[in-house]
């Protein structure tokens, strides 16, 4: 098995695959985008340049790309440790493993998952690969759920049995079991924890199981799969239909978030279905999605107030075409500020400044947010300015994690504010102070 290892946007990495290997990743990532077919295709996530695409360039995603001979796992640029440097094509496994931990605690923050692995240090000694990552997530909240109960449902069943039991179905006794006295046709309702929703956990789980390494996750698992025994093993695909069969209710929605994940890692195995290949599987992560809903997340406990998401905040013309303006953010602090927030996943302070002109802003990004502070404040009728603030991720030292501001040209203030991604004692911990 080959394993190839990279960072999103990084430089092009050798890869020395055969074409064989290169069709399989090829295929396994276009049955992905397909999968996406109703809700837009994503980009590619792998490209194959140079000559006779003999490199390998990642963008936006990370996540692990696998078939039966080679394994593509893609890292958050996030840490500049993990870039590649001019003499090494290999990531530094330590660095590796940081940004595993970096990427389950953003990812937990993100999904309002619970967060205790994250900053348990002696975990963390620990190398954390993808499958376990995955692992972490579902494992620790569906665990949770089971225990507190299975979900159950009434399930028609129909048999010739021994005894009465439901409804006889008069007709095919007649028909099929005529001369036979000791059976009788019946249709009855089980009340059983055999049911679709368990059965895509349990194939979830089971899927998970053989795959991990961490001894946490794996223990997860194991918890969870002793709580699903009386459920029925299927593969992937019987899992997946039968999950479109699920009809939510009260009963149950406390499991819908580790339904979401389960469909996922088993909708990374679509590829399977179509080519018999086993081994296939594809789960990426948006990084520039999870970035913004990390940072809605952060903004909602660093100011204790409910924070709204990709919000209309006015258009540029009044009349067709009016080109919506979307804004990240928008919300009040406990003083009835008016803010407007947008996230760029894009390192905004490689060098150490003291100073917002120092900073590596790109006007178009600077330009955006003043139009909609400004379209904002015509929207709400009111002449106090709107308090703007850009997010980016910090790594960095302790000493440069500090906001900075500047007055736009509208009158508003402008922050420019690092959220950290590293696992924190509490989520308000990874935004510094600022006015509220």
């Amino acid at each position: 098995m080959r394993v190839l290892q990279l960072c999103e946007d990084s430089k092009p990495v050798r890869h020395g695959l055969s074409n064989a290997q290169k069709e399989s990743l090829e295929a396994a990532i276009a049955a992905w985008q397909d999968d996406f077919s109703g809700a837009g295709k994503p980009p590619e996530p792998l490209c194959f340049q140079g000559k006779e695409g003999g490199s390998l360039v990642a963008h936006q995603f990370a996540g692990i790309i696998g078939t039966s001979e080679v394994t593509v796992e893609i890292y958050p640029k996030l840490d500049a440790a993990l870039i590649h440097s001019e003499d090494d094509e290999r990531v530094d496994p330590n660095s590796a493993n940081t940004a595993m931990w970096n990427l389950l605690w953003m990812m937990q923050v993100a999904g309002g998952w619970e967060c205790e692995e994250t900053g348990n240090a002696p975990l963390q000694d620990t190398p954390l690969e993808w499958y376990d990552l995955f692992t972490m997530l579902l494992g620790r909240n569906l665990r949770a759920e089971l225990q507190r109960g299975l979900p159950h449902r009434y399930l028609p069943q129909q048999d010739a049995i021994h005894a009465v039991r439901g409804r006889i179905q008069l007709g095919r006794q007649i028909t099929s079991h005529w001369n036979r006295f000791d059976r009788v046709e019946c249709l009855w309702d089980e009340f059983t924890a055999d049911t679709p929703l368990n059965r895509l956990f349990k194939c979830a789980c089971r899927f998970l199981a053989e795959r991990v390494q961490h001894p946490t996750a794996w223990g997860l698992m194991q918890d969870c799969l002793g709580l699903l025994e009386e459920v029925e093993d299927v593969d992937p695909l019987t899992a997946l239909r039968g999950a479109q069969q699920c009809h939510w209710d009260r009963t149950f929605d406390r499991f819908r978030k580790p339904f979401q994940l389960a469909e996922r890692l088993l909708r990374g195995t679509s590829p399977v279905l179509a080519s018999g290949d086993n081994d296939t599987f594809v789960f990426l992560v948006d990084m520039h999605q999870l970035f913004e809903d990390y940072v809605g997340a952060v903004l909602e406990s660093g100011f204790g107030v409910t924070i709204e998401q990709q919000v209309k905040v006015g258009t540029l013309f009044s009349a067709p075409p009016t080109l919506n303006q979307i804004a990240d953010f928008r919300w009040r602090d406990k003083s009835k500020q008016a803010w407007i927030g947008d996230a760029k996943y894009k390192h905004l302070a490689k060098a150490i400044s003291t100073t917002v002109s120092h900073r590596h802003l790109v006007e178009a990004d600077v330009r955006q947010l003043t139009v909609y502070g400004e379209l904002e404040r015509q929207r709400t009728g009111e002449n106090a300015s709107v308090n703007l603030l850009l997010a980016y991720p910090f790594v960095g030292e302790e000493p440069n994690f500090h906001a900075e501001s500047a007055k736009a040209w509208n009158g508003s203030e402008f922050w420019i504010v690092p959220v950290d991604v590293r696992a924190k004692s509490a989520t308000e911990h990874c935004l510094p102070s600022l006015p509220t």
